[in-house]
């Protein structure tokens, strides 16, 4: 896949996060700022664009998650100083071809697009929000998470010595019970229990008749590719720490690593740097799986 030197430097500067070995989501949850979201369209980022967007509010220490372009900040009459840089994301573009008199045909093709956005505190006379005292508690976050796993119907059975895990032919989330979770440099008991459920969440995902991966599924959608990486079980995990990462700060949850995650790390960059298009898979496939659930939040309201 021949990628253009914008997506490459994108893709080069998530590599060199991974590289470093940090916490993607720890700082980010801390900072309390949730998702990257679009106040002219009202879009919350996906895929690839939230990570990129959360590493660049945690690098320059913006005020403010909020990011548009050029042209959207202009249409809502605020003016970006000359000379301001902004950051590249990116963006699936479909088009149309041509048939041999230059008119458009129903056959089509895509392709990755670099666009740049802006952060709102960048703006001529941007104000920051006035800071108040008022934070969300820690029964009002775990009451939150548990209502998102209920609301998906996925079953959740708990074990006195069993590990975490979901168990695809029997279609069950298997958890250690809450006291088995203990505090750790980066997160309280609590913030280690909800990361593992989430992390387990986005597995039970991959299932046959939800989104169907193949490394959950024994009819996975990429058979075709079972004996490169994008199928193997190294990059279903990967699926699911990027699906855990973005469910921790949408749901605020502070998180520790995953106890496999520097198993798998090596592994991740070896064959990221090979074949870049299959960080640009794994963020889609983690984006869909996020999709399905917030869906399933969405379904389970309208209901009530």
């Amino acid at each position: 896949m021949k990628i253009n030197k914008k997506i490459q430097a994108i893709y080069d500067k998530i590599i060199k996060a991974m590289e470093t070995g940090a916490d993607w989501s720890k700082s980010w949850t801390e900072m309390g700022m949730g998702l990257p979201k679009n106040p002219c369209s009202k879009i919350t980022y996906r895929g690839m664009n939230t990570f990129i967007l959360l590493f660049e509010l945690q690098d320059k220490d913006y005020p403010v998650n909020n990011w548009a372009t050029y042209i959207q900040w202009k249409k809502a009459g605020r003016i970006i100083p000359k000379d301001t840089k902004g950051v590249d994301l990116i963006k699936w573009k479909v088009v149309h071809k041509k048939d041999d008199n230059g008119n458009e045909t129903d056959e089509t093709y895509g392709f990755y697009n670099a666009f740049t956005v802006f952060n709102e505190s960048q703006l001529e006379g941007y104000e920051p929000p006035v800071e108040t005292d008022e934070q969300v508690s820690e029964f009002a976050i775990q009451w939150k998470v548990e209502e998102y796993v209920q609301n998906t119907n996925a079953s959740v059975k708990y074990s006195e010595t069993g590990g975490a895990f979901y168990h695809p032919r029997l279609d069950y989330i298997n958890m250690p019970n809450k006291t088995r979770f203990f505090d750790t440099k980066d997160a309280d008991a609590e913030g280690n229990y909800y990361a593992t459920l989430l992390h387990e969440l986005v597995h039970w995902t991959g299932a046959e008749d939800r989104c169907n991966r193949s490394g959950i599924s024994t009819k996975g959608k990429d058979k075709d590719i079972d004996d490169t990486f994008r199928g193997s079980y190294a990059f279903e995990e990967l699926v699911a720490e990027l699906g855990a990462t973005i469910l921790s700060v949408q749901l605020g949850v502070e998180v520790e690593p995953v106890a496999n995650h520097s198993a798998y790390l090596n592994n991740w960059l070896k064959a990221l740097k090979n074949d870049p298009s299959a960080m640009m898979t794994a963020f889609s496939k983690s984006t869909k799986a996020i999709m399905y659930l917030d869906d399933m939040q969405s379904k389970k309201k309208a209901v009530a």
